[in-house]
This record gives C-alpha cells, structure tokens and sequence, in this order.
C-alpha cells in the first residue's frame, strides 16, 4: 500500500484497501473453484483430472480423492 509523504496510512486509505483485499480475495476463490487441471494420454481422446499426491513435500498425508471432487491442480 502506498503511503502519504509522512510515511503514515490515514484510516480512509486502510478502509480502501482492507476492501480491495477482501474483493480480490473473493474472486480468487471462485477462480479457484472454476480451475480444473486435466491430462490426456491419448494426444486428447480422453481428459482426466490429475490424482493428488497422498503426501505433501514434508511427509504429512493429504485426504484427496477423485472420488471426492478432489484433485491436482496445477
């Protein structure tokens, strides 16, 4: 966020801003929900959403399953 010469953000400008965050964050949610990863392996005959890896980088499990709407999103 910028900042006046005082180098201080008065609260008109905080209020914008703390709404501008919320707005982008909304749409970054219903994109989200909108996206789908899919592959092929038949040069497109067939698309398939990509199955999530059971464990993340650190070893902890993942619960996602295609059978639950879940997938690898890339």
């Amino acid at each position: 966020m910028s900042q006046g010469n005082s180098g201080t953000v008065n609260r008109k400008q905080q209020q914008t801003q703390e709404s501008i965050n919320r707005e982008n964050l909304g749409e970054e949610k219903k994109m989200q929900t909108k996206i789908r990863t899919y592959i092929t392996h038949n040069k497109g005959g067939k698309w398939e959403l990509i199955k999530a890896p059971s464990v993340d980088s650190d070893g902890k499990k993942i619960s996602c399953y295609l059978d639950e709407d879940c997938s690898l999103n890339l």
